[in-house]
């Protein structure tokens, strides 16, 4: 094992964490380039995305919790306002210099030990929820009009770029 690749620095250095996901998952530039070409398509099914993610979420009492704090009542609003923050961030990669860092922190904010003590989210509600979201964005680059082989390249992009939030989101388990 090179010293680069070591266990120790995998779990301590963001920057190279990602760049070693990206690296062994094959997520290239040019990937990186079709999830960014694809946002104004998918920006247009966004409200669809966080009416889906979001009416799955209000119909689970295990996952509504959260967001009423508390013991208030839930604001759907507030759901979908966090929702479509999350997805645009993934979809437009916007904040590309600060990926790493903006990838983990949304991992980090649904633990208690990283901010409101009141949000601690379940592992396996973070893994329903990052698998319904992959279902519907790889839904979604199907219904593209756009050729079959660039539909798949889309899907293959995202694919690698939702198992590295996965395990962004992991870390703090």
């Amino acid at each position: 094992m090179r010293p680069e690749d070591s266990e120790a620095r995998l779990e301590h250095d963001l920057a190279h964490r990602f760049s070693y996901l990206a690296s062994f998952m094959g997520l290239t530039e040019r990937e990186r380039a079709l999830v960014r070409a694809a946002r104004p398509a998918l920006r247009h099914r966004l409200d669809h995305i966080v009416e889906q993610i979001s009416a799955a979420m209000l119909s689970s009492p295990a996952m509504l919790r959260h967001f009423a704090l508390d013991g208030g009542e839930v604001q759907p609003q507030r759901l979908e306002r966090h929702l479509r923050a999350w997805i645009e961030g993934l979809i437009s990669l916007a904040r590309e210099p600060g990926l790493a860092a903006w990838m983990d922190r949304v991992g980090a904010m649904h633990r208690a030990s990283a901010g409101d003590p009141r949000v601690d989210v379940p592992r396996v509600q973070m893994n329903a929820l990052l698998g319904l979201l992959s279902d519907l964005i790889l839904s979604e680059v199907q219904g593209l009009d756009l050729p079959a082989d660039k539909r798949f390249e889309i899907a293959r992009a995202f694919s690698k770029l939702l198992w590295i939030q996965n395990d962004l989101i992991q870390r703090h388990y």
